[in-house]
């Protein structure tokens, strides 16, 4: 006599529903660094907004500076934005000139993501 048949129960996730093939890779799914629950995908979905937001934010503050695309250190960027102030506020713009030095001393200390909010708020000070 043969072994009994699997059930689609057997071989079915119990988070995320999903049917597969074989037990065994119902397993590797199981095993997986990132898990099927609800709360975890969610979580992937909110990190991967906010990561998509940060790369927004810094491509338009780009284009709008004329500042290169293409991938350049911090420093360079910092240069380019500093050589782009215009002089007309002249207390705003030695504030962001200054800020701007500084962040270009700790531009390999400091995250493309603080770097453009730093940047935006500074930018927005200065359109004002």
């Amino acid at each position: 006599m043969g072994s009994k048949p699997k059930k689609a129960a057997d071989k079915r996730c119990s988070k995320c529903k999903k049917t597969f093939a074989s037990s065994y890779s119902m397993k590797r799914h199981l095993k997986k660094k990132n898990k099927c629950d609800k709360r975890s995908v969610k979580k992937r979905v909110a990190e991967k907004k906010a990561r998509r937001k940060v790369q927004n934010k810094a491509y338009y503050t780009r284009r709008k500076w004329n500042i290169s695309l293409a991938r350049m250190p911090t420093s360079k960027v910092l240069d380019v934005l500093l050589s782009e102030i215009p002089g007309t506020s002249e207390i705003v713009s030695l504030n962001l000139a200054e800020r701007l030095c500084l962040l270009k001393q700790n531009a390999g200390l400091s995250t493309s993501d603080t770097l453009s909010t730093q940047l935006t708020t500074r930018l927005e000070l200065l359109n004002r």
